[in-house]
């Protein structure tokens, strides 16, 4: 379907996501904010994206998700979380599909491999560029990054 007129927004494509647990994550971060000497356990949860143009029937993706908060040196860097995540897709019967080029993420991808057969996201400390993480040997950002 097309826009009426030029300056009329049209639904290009829409994202869901259902996860078996969708508040585990969040009660996890809140624990650590609240007591961050607490050691807190990794989660893992297996969730569903669909992702749906205009003109298709919408496409599913099975992913396992989990997700830890770390410790380091530097982790009371104050307003940072030494969250990591990590996210392999699977089948319907829940096996995983290695992929061959496992992305980095602070949020948004950043434009860097993994060179793991899973997708990582965390809290890195990257440049103001985005284009990669702060690398100065022995640096409270390349402890972090570590």
């Amino acid at each position: 379907e097309r826009a009426k007129s030029g300056t009329e927004m049209k639904l290009l494509f829409k994202v869901e996501k259902n996860s078996q647990n969708p508040s585990a994550r969040i009660e996890m971060i809140q624990q650590y904010i609240t007591n961050p000497e607490m050691q807190q356990k990794p989660i893992c949860n297996a969730c569903k994206i669909s992702v749906k143009t205009s003109k298709s029937r919408p496409e599913i993706f099975r992913y396992l998700q989990a997700s830890a908060i770390g410790t380091t040196e530097v982790s009371s860097k104050k307003g940072m979380i030494p969250l990591a995540e990590l996210a392999v897709e699977i089948t319907d019967n829940g096996f995983p599909i290695p992929c061959k080029d496992g992305r980095l993420f602070c949020f948004l991808p950043l434009p860097l491999d993994s060179f793991l057969p899973f997708h990582v996201n965390g809290y890195f400390d990257v440049g103001k560029d985005r284009r990669g993480l702060k690398e100065a040997q022995n640096s409270p950002e390349y402890i972090w990054n570590k």
